[in-house]
């Protein structure tokens, strides 16, 4: 989301990338993304391969946390 607002405020694609701590490649991946399906498909990009072992729980842990808020 950051590379999305540091393109909106017309910053250099060299300093996005700097700023923003990404590769270039990175960063235009995001930019088709956000092209291809807005906010929504940006926000479920996974450059990264490796998971954590809690995925295997996402729903579980989700459905938890709708049962019980976190208090604070």
């Amino acid at each position: 989301m950051q590379v999305l607002w540091f393109k909106s405020q017309n910053m250099k694609h060299k300093e996005i990338a700097k700023f923003a701590g990404v590769c270039e490649k990175t960063m235009r991946d995001y930019f088709y993304e956000y092209l291809a399906g807005g906010l929504e498909r940006v926000a479920q990009f996974n450059t990264h391969k490796n998971q954590s072992e809690l995925m295997k729980f996402e729903e579980l842990i989700r459905e938890e946390f709708e049962k019980q808020p976190p208090a604070s």
